[in-house]
C-alpha cells in the first residue's frame, strides 16, 4: 500500500494547487475555463466524436487563412 500512497500525494498536491488557484484568480479562471468549453462545440470537436463512433481516422476541414 505503500506504493499507493506514494502516487496519491503527488496527484493530490495538483489537485489542491488548482483548486488554490481557482479560489485566488476568481472571474479570471472562470472565464478561461468558459472561452475553453466553447471550443468543444465547433466542428472540429463533431468530426472527431462522429470518427470516434464510426471508428475512422478524422477529416479536418484545412485552413485557407495565411
Amino acid at each position: 500500500m505503500q506504493h499507493g500512497a506514494q502516487l496519491a500525494s503527488p496527484c493530490r498536491l495538483f489537485s489542491h494547487q488548482r483548486l488554490r488557484t481557482a479560489l485566488t484568480q476568481g472571474p479570471t479562471f472562470d472565464a478561461s475555463l468558459a472561452l475553453e468549453v466553447f471550443g468543444f462545440g465547433g466542428p472540429e470537436a463533431r468530426e472527431d466524436v462522429a470518427s470516434f463512433r464510426e471508428k475512422r481516422a478524422p477529416v479536418f476541414p484545412t485552413s485557407t487563412s495565411s
